[in-house]
């Protein structure tokens, strides 16, 4: 059973999960092989409740778990019935458990498969739209370097004719007072 931050659990079926509140039935199953439920990533915060049918003693039972595909590895042996996870990022898990009694004999492990979709944000859809994004914005940026420029060469394209312009009526007032001089 998985705790929902709106307090709500998923529970295990041999459907998809279910979603359950506090208050309705909790589901006892050996997860078969096609009912591994698939969580959206809001839902990566997990809570998980256990507990086992020895009663010899029962408030000396002690549980240890692990999450298959985190970081982590076996925790201590413990009395607590609830482990905790935040932030399981995507991907596909098994929590496992297993227990040692007041004897000291351990459980096979046993656990709950579960897979964690991506956040939109880390989905090839999005990994595409970020690669269309990136070549339009190298795109734009290639045409206004080849904007500015084309307009710096305009400016400079009309500065060199302005110049030439200034020269050849220097050129024409040299050649007017040269003949003013070889005339006079």
């Amino acid at each position: 059973r998985t705790q929902r931050s709106s307090g709500e659990y998923i529970s295990g079926s041999y459907k998809l999960p279910e979603i359950y509140s506090p208050e309705d039935l909790w589901v006892l199953f050996q997860q078969p092989d096609d009912a591994v439920p698939v969580l959206d990533y809001v839902h990566n915060d997990m809570t998980f409740l256990f507990s086992t049918p020895f009663y010899d003693r029962e408030h000396s039972n002690q549980y240890s778990w692990l999450l298959e595909g985190g970081k982590s590895g076996w925790s201590n042996w413990s009395d607590r019935t609830v482990a905790n996870y935040t932030n399981v990022r995507e991907g596909e898990y098994s929590f496992m458990v297993r227990m040692k009694n007041i004897y000291g004999d351990i459980s096979e492990p046993t656990g709950y498969r579960f897979i964690i979709r991506p956040p939109w944000s880390r989905t090839f859809l999005a990994y595409l739209v970020y690669l269309i994004l990136s070549l339009i914005l190298v795109f734009i940026s290639v045409r206004l370097g080849q904007i500015r420029l084309r307009i710096k060469n305009e400016r400079l394209e009309a500065i060199v004719r302005e110049r030439t312009e200034e020269i050849r009526q220097q050129n024409i007032e040299l050649a007017a007072q040269k003949k003013e001089i070889t005339d006079s």
